[in-house]
This record gives structure tokens, C-alpha cells and sequence, in this order.
């Protein structure tokens, strides 16, 4: 009978015996002096190989309870899959009424319905401005003004040089003519009537008169070259002044021999004291050429100079000639926030706009309370904008000034004609009068 011992440190087996042919023919080849080491070597091994063995079992469970796991989670998963792309195909697909892609679809294809709305309604309306702007037939067309304006001018200037009308230029040219060569004009009757001591008596006349016109002339001259031209200038500036002062309970100085407040300098010809306590300095220049406009010498620094000199809060500067100020000032014209340039006017309304600029300008500066500073700014653009066209008006006037002028000289021209005529036809007088006697 087998037995065995085993304690912790050591196993004891007697009289152990196996019929295992694999084992009985392993041991049966072993050297008998090595068969107790090879036996506790094949006991050992057993133990490890049975160890394994158990091992191996539980893997083998492991790996089952993984799989069994590992399927359940395939089935899960498919059906998510499932789900997720139902979901997708819900949302994104194109064919189903209510999903994102046809809603995005729908909206991008309302909005591209919109535009197409709005721009063929904005063409229409365009064609239309267009047609309207250009049909010669519209009366509010630009077409139809333009082709009015031209109409009407062809027909001024017909009227104005056709002989047919009384009233014409060339109508009364001819009808100056004809009073002078006519079949009873004066030619002839200065001819019959002996015109020669007429002529001396008439160029005597003339002489007398072109004496006494160049006279006036040389002595105007001479006090405008003078020291006196510029004191005629200032007291009708002076003049305007008061005037338009009076009417607000201004008051106005004279100070061009005074000194201000700027040592001995006299910049400064008038300073008006507004009745609400602010003011303004006036320079008058009596000037046929034209003032430096900047730099240190330009009548814009020496503005600056003025204000300074008289305490002021604006200046104006004003001459006695359109010529004075170079062409860039025109008639009037603002600098800064505290300048005016300008000229006279022909009864001072030049200067009386730019007195009551000036007054606006201090007075919206000096206001304690608040003031519509975009309605000052609009007045004074509108009075910008008026002065320019009075400008533009006067260019046009002096055109037709100049054509007038044109036609003057025209008639002047055929006068020198009548007069050489009545020269010629007084020779022949004198030999028939030698003749007679």
C-alpha cells in the first residue's frame, strides 16, 4: 500500500507505483545512481505541469466569460449603430420632409426665391427711373428739360439777331443805319443843309466834353493814388457800419490811429462792441491790386494780429475792389472759425453780410445757454452757398455785360464809317460851293 507524507518543507512517498508505460520506459533507461535526483525532478515537474493545468482552466473560463461578454457588446453596439444612423438619416436626409437637410434645402431655396424677388423688382424699377430720366416725351424727364432749355435758348438767340424782329440787336442796328443812310436819313439831310460848320460846331462839343471827362478822370486818379482814397474808403465803411449797428444797439469805433492792446501797433481800423458785450476788429483796404492772401506779410496773419491787437473775438477784412483779394476769395469767403474776406459790394451788402456772420458766429460762442448748433451751421452754409451763386451770377452778367459791349463797338465801328462818309461827302461840298460862287 502507497504511502505518502507531506509536510511543508518535504513530500515522502512509499512504496509508490505506476503502470504508466510512457513513465515505466522513461525510468526504465535511467542509470540507477541518478534515479533519485531524476524522480524528484519528474515529481517537481508534475507539480508545475499540474499547476499550469489549473491555470489554464481558469483562462479557459476567462476567455469564455469574455467572449459571452464581447458578443453582448457586438449586439449592443449594432443596434446603436442602428439607432444613430435612423437618427441621421432622420435629420440629414434630403428625402424626408422634416429633416435638417431638406429644411436647410427649403430655406436656402426660399431665400434664393427672395433675391431673385427683390432684384427683378429692383431692375424693374431701375429700367423704369431709367426710361423716365431719358424719354424726351416725359416732361420730368432730364431729356425733355434739356431739349427744352436748347429749344428755348435757339429761340432767344433767333429773336435776339434776326432783323424780322423789331426789337432784335441786328433789327436795330439796321434801323440806326438806315436813320443814318435811309432814303431820308441824316446823311442826307446834313448834306443838304451845308453840314460842315454842324460837324466843326459837334467835334468842338466833343472836344470839350473828352477835356473835361479826362480831367475828372486824372484828378480821381490822382486822389486814388493819394492818402485820401483810402480815408474816402474807410468812411463809407464807417458809414455801413453804424448803419447796420444801430439796428442791433452795436457800437462802433474808429481806432486806425490808435494803439491797442498790443503795444504800439494801430492793427485794426474799427472794432465793433456788440450790445451783448463780445466784438469784432474791421480792417478797410482801398486796394486795385491783389493782397497776399498767406504767409507772414498775407492779410489772413495780419487778421490774426488785429484780434490780438483789439481784445476781438472775429475780424473781417474788407476792400474797396472786386480786385483787391486774389481770385480764390471771389466776392466773400470764410477762413477758420473767426475770418472774413470780402469786398464792399456796391452799396456795402458784402460787408453788411459779413458784419451779421460775424455778430452769429460771436454770439453762439458767448451763449451760456444751449444753442441748435446744427441750425447756425446750416444758416451759414445757406449763406455760403447764396454768396457763391451771387458770384456765379455776376460772372454771367458781366458775359452779357461784354456781349452788350461787342455790339457797342460794332455800332461805334459803323459810326466811324458815317462820320469818314460825311468827310468825304463834305470835300465834294466845298468844290461845288467853289464852283457856285
Amino acid at each position: 500500500m502507497e504511502r505518502i507524507i507531506a509536510t511543508q518543507h518535504s513530500v515522502t512517498i512509499e512504496n509508490l507505483e505506476t503502470a504508466d508505460p510512457d513513465v515505466a520506459a522513461f525510468f526504465s533507461e535511467v542509470p540507477d545512481t541518478t534515479m533519485p535526483d531524476v524522480m524528484r525532478k519528474a515529481i517537481s515537474l508534475g507539480v508545475v505541469g499540474l499547476r499550469a493545468m489549473d491555470v489554464a482552466g481558469q483562462v479557459a473560463l476567462v476567455e469564455r466569460e469574455f467572449g459571452k461578454l464581447a458578443d453582448g457588446f457586438r449586439s449592443t453596439l449594432g443596434e446603436v449603430e442602428d439607432q444613430i444612423q435612423h437618427r441621421i438619416d432622420a435629420n440629414f436626409d434630403p428625402d424626408e420632409a422634416e429633416s435638417v437637410s431638406a429644411r436647410l434645402g427649403g430655406s436656402i431655396a426660399d431665400a434664393y426665391k427672395s433675391a431673385n424677388d427683390v432684384l427683378a423688382t429692383a431692375r424693374g424699377e431701375l429700367e423704369k427711373l431709367v426710361r423716365d430720366s431719358f424719354n424726351p416725351d416725359l416732361t420730368t424727364s432730364c431729356v425733355y428739360a434739356i431739349t427744352k432749355l436748347v429749344t428755348e435758348t435757339r429761340a432767344e438767340l433767333d429773336r435776339a439777331f434776326d432783323p424780322a424782329y423789331e426789337d432784335s440787336h441786328l433789327s436795330r442796328l439796321l434801323a440806326s443805319i438806315d436813320d443814318y443812310f435811309g432814303a431820308s436819313g441824316t446823311v442826307e439831310e446834313v448834306i443838304a443843309g451845308q453840314i460842315l460848320p454842324v460837324k466843326e460846331e459837334v467835334m468842338k462839343a466833343l472836344q470839350d466834353v473828352r477835356d473835361i471827362i479826362v480831367g475828372q478822370a486824372a484828378a480821381a486818379d490822382q486822389r486814388r493814388l493819394s492818402s485820401a482814397s483810402g480815408d474816402d474808403f474807410e468812411d463809407k465803411v464807417e458809414d455801413l457800419l453804424r448803419r447796420v449797428a444801430k439796428g442791433y444797439g452795436d457800437t462802433v469805433d474808429r481806432v486806425g490811429t490808435v494803439a491797442g492792446d498790443a503795444g504800439r501797433s494801430k492793427k485794426g481800423d474799427f472794432v465793433v462792441q456788440l450790445r451783448e458785450g463780445s466784438r469784432f476788429v474791421v480792417e478797410a483796404k482801398d486796394c486795385s491790386r491783389p493782397i497776399t492772401l498767406r504767409g507772414p506779410k498775407g492779410i489772413l496773419t495780419a487778421l490774426d494780429e488785429s484780434i490780438e491787437n483789439r481784445s476781438a473775438g472775429f475780424a473781417i477784412a474788407v476792400v474797396k475792389e472786386e480786385g483787391g483779394f486774389p481770385k480764390e476769395v471771389g466776392h466773400f469767403n470764410d477762413y477758420g472759425d473767426d475770418k472774413i474776406l470780402c469786398h464792399f459790394g456796391t452799396a456795402g451788402e458784402m460787408l453788411e453780410t459779413a458784419y451779421r456772420w460775424a455778430r452769429t458766429v460771436l454770439l453762439a460762442e458767448a451763449a451760456t445757454a444751449a444753442v441748435d448748433a446744427e441750425v447756425i451751421q446750416a444758416g451759414l452754409d445757406e449763406v455760403r452757398e447764396a454768396l457763391r451763386e451771387i458770384k456765379r451770377i455776376d460772372t454771367k452778367a458781366k458775359a452779357i455785360s461784354q456781349g452788350a459791349e461787342d455790339i457797342r463797338s460794332m455800332v461805334a465801328f459803323q459810326l466811324k464809317r458815317a462820320t469818314a462818309a460825311l468827310d468825304r461827302a463834305a470835300e465834294g461840298l466845298e468844290g461845288s460851293a467853289s464852283i457856285a460862287s
